[in-house]
């Protein structure tokens, strides 16, 4: 972690910074990406961050992302993360903790896990799977012991989330490298199952495989 940038991080909280800023910020100040990771941003570099029309989303067909997006986005009652200009300008050319903070939701709809702490659990264990999450591995047990002490009926799920987001993150493309934006195409077809009877993994990691390359214009 740079303690210098997470000072600055608190100081930008504190200020009333948009809550975006903020969460880029904190990412910025917890880890650096791999060379592997910044290697695939590449196809990124320049990103701007925009701010999903939620309004536009919702029209597209039932069989888009964007319109799964915005149904995730509604149902949760979310709001897209505000960044300002300036932060995005600071990152711009830089693009890791932009597209880690805009594509957080776009995780959820692509894992098909929830925004409760097992949801949340298995979205971070599907980003250490990718290599691109702030923290390793091993914090994985971290979170296992601390989640599941806050919500103990939660802790088999728990469990089970972080073992299923490990194997999709592997298994999948690197979401937040993704510079397409295509959210208005169908992913029915191209998601369908091997089998007739497919796990909860198998369907999820083909959902995540085969639609990640889709991210690049919601968040």
């Amino acid at each position: 972690m740079n303690l210098r940038k997470m000072l600055d991080t608190i100081v930008a909280y504190r200020a009333g910074a948009p809550l975006g800023d903020v969460v880029v910020m904190k990412l910025d100040a917890l880890s650096a990406p791999s060379r592997d990771v910044l290697r695939k941003l590449e196809a990124v570099h320049g990103y701007d961050a925009p701010t999903p029309d939620l309004a536009a989303l919702r029209a597209l067909p039932s069989s888009m992302l964007g319109r799964e997006y915005a149904q995730h986005m509604d149902a949760n009652g979310i709001e897209p993360l505000v960044i300002s200009p300036a932060v995005k300008e600071r990152y711009r050319n830089n693009p890791y903790a932009l597209r880690y903070t805009v594509t957080h939701d776009l995780h959820h709809v692509l894992t098909g896990f929830d925004t409760g702490l097992a949801g949340e659990a298995g979205v971070v264990a599907f980003n250490v799977g990718q290599g691109s999450a702030p923290i390793g591995r091993a914090m994985l047990w971290y979170i296992r012991l601390m989640y599941g002490l806050l919500s103990p009926t939660q802790i088999r799920r728990l469990w089970s989330n972080i073992r299923v987001g490990l194997e999709m993150g592997r298994k999948a493309k690197l979401v937040i490298a993704s510079g397409s934006s295509r959210t208005s195409r169908s992913r029915s077809s191209a998601c369908a199952p091997r089998s007739t009877s497919p796990t909860r993994a198998q369907r999820a990691s083909c959902r995540a495989a085969t639609a990640c390359s889709q991210s690049g214009s919601t968040r």
